[in-house]
């Protein structure tokens, strides 16, 4: 009985098994060249696109062994494949395929050799002085006798330190030290001649006050004394050992003084001064010499006083010191700044260390 011929579709099936067998067992090298097989292009594409994913990307020379053709297919001609030319399974399905960014060789092979930065320099900022010790205490230095050199007053006005210049009434540069002194912001005060013990052989110089006047001479020579000099914010005694002993004339000064808003400092050149007392009877602001600088004129001595001053202080807790205006004086003086500083001690103005014992605490 004759076989039933195969149908259309049995015959695309098993053309269909052909292929993928031939695909698996090509032929081996040498035979005869007219029954070598070449793959159809659906299944060079699909090996192109597995090789791709596990070879690098480099330009590849295909060299396989190629299975024998179909009788009808020729052989196509040997092609340089190259990684933009491979087609991947996304492009195989018709995905459009993602451009990769070209890699330049000369922009890696300088990313590559190009060296580290170098660590940037550290930044030396300047180190701070040290702080000054706390101020444990304070100090006024008055120089007396101010009125006759005026090159004199121009060098203790540079000195760093807020010396208070007291200036004698009457003498040839008077007005202008006075003025000078105020400009730099120093105190200043009226030096106002009095008696002294051993008067007249010890003359205490032009507009004393003395025991033998009358209480309008008296107050006249005063009010004379103290308008001279209005950049006074205070008066201390010139000699006056005799006078400032004397209650009833140190009640007319400070009456005057009180009237005017000016404290008392007391030089304090006798031990049975009445200024004090009489000051605080008046509750006036009032206060007393501690430390004579240079009644010896010697650097030296000055220097020992100096540390005396600074002991007082910190047992007492302020000081006044009187010097007056010698070469000694002035050098000794321009060493001394940082030694009260070093100290703890604070230079201020004498009219920050008077005492006020009115009932307010604060001068009229």
């Amino acid at each position: 009985m004759p076989s039933e011929p195969p149908s259309a579709q049995s015959q695309a099936a098993s053309s269909r098994d052909d292929t993928a067998q031939i695909a698996r067992h090509p032929k081996p090298k040498g035979g005869d060249r007219d029954q070598e097989t070449h793959p159809p292009p659906q299944i060079a594409l699909s090996e192109a696109a597995s090789e791709q994913q596990s070879s690098k990307p480099t330009t590849v020379r295909e060299e396989r062994s190629t299975p024998a053709p179909h009788a009808d297919s020729p052989l196509p001609p040997f092609k340089e494949i190259t990684p933009a030319q491979r087609s991947t399974p996304s492009a195989a399905a018709g995905k459009p395929e993602r451009a990769e960014a070209p890699v330049h060789k000369e922009k890696l092979s300088l990313a590559l050799n190009r060296p580290e930065p170098l660590a940037e320099p550290s930044v030396k900022h300047p180190v701070p002085p040290p702080a000054p010790p706390p101020t444990v205490a304070r100090v006024a230095i008055v120089i007396d006798d101010f009125g006759q050199d005026l090159e004199m007053a121009r060098k203790f006005l540079e000195i760093p330190l807020p010396v208070t210049f007291s200036v004698l009434p009457y003498q040839s540069h008077s007005k202008e030290i006075a003025q000078l002194a105020h400009d730099r912001h120093r105190e200043v005060l009226l030096h106002l001649p009095m008696e002294p013990h051993g008067y007249p052989k010890t003359n205490p110089g032009d507009g004393a006050l003395l025991l033998s006047m009358t209480q309008d001479q008296m107050q006249r020579t005063l009010e004379s004394a103290l308008d001279s000099s209005p950049f006074a914010s205070g008066v201390n005694n010139h000699m006056g050992s005799r006078f400032t002993e004397d209650t009833r004339s140190m009640k007319t000064l400070l009456k005057e003084l009180q009237e005017r808003n000016l404290y008392f400092l007391d030089s304090y050149t006798s031990p049975k001064s009445t200024g004090l007392a009489a000051a605080r009877n008046f509750r006036m602001p009032v206060g007393r010499r501690d430390i004579f600088l240079d009644h010896e004129v010697k650097e030296e001595f000055t220097r020992a006083q100096i540390q005396r001053l600074i002991r007082k202080a910190k047992i007492q807790g302020t000081a006044i010191a009187i010097g007056h205006p010698h070469d000694s004086t002035l050098r000794v003086l321009r060493e001394s700044a940082g030694k009260f500083r070093e100290a703890g001690i604070a230079v201020v103005p004498a009219g920050q260390l008077v005492t006020d014992p009115s009932p307010t605490g604060t001068r009229k």
